[in-house]
């Protein structure tokens, strides 16, 4: 299987004003409480990162494990367009 390199823009301003520390504190605790609830608040902009659609009330559906990395992925989407891939596969 082949890989394909992917990249994005990604504002890290409102990153780190917004969401570092609940990651950092959700992976120090492996508590997943906060980034569920960012991710609820967030509904509308944060988007599946298996899909790329906006997340809607029944985003809980599309978890595999609902571990940290995996609702971590989730919210981070609230910061980058999956549509304006940048990766060497265009070059």
């Amino acid at each position: 299987m082949a890989m394909e390199h992917k990249a994005y823009l990604f504002d890290t301003d409102a990153f780190s004003e917004e969401l570092r520390e609940i990651i950092i504190t959700s992976g120090a605790t492996m508590d997943t409480d906060s980034l569920k609830a960012f991710i609820i608040k967030n509904i509308g902009k944060a988007r599946s990162v298996y899909t790329s659609e906006l997340l809607n009330n029944e985003w809980e559906r599309e978890i595999e494990n609902g571990n940290v990395q995996e609702l971590a992925d989730f919210a981070m989407t609230c910061y980058y367009s999956p549509e304006e891939e940048l990766g060497f596969s265009y070059t």
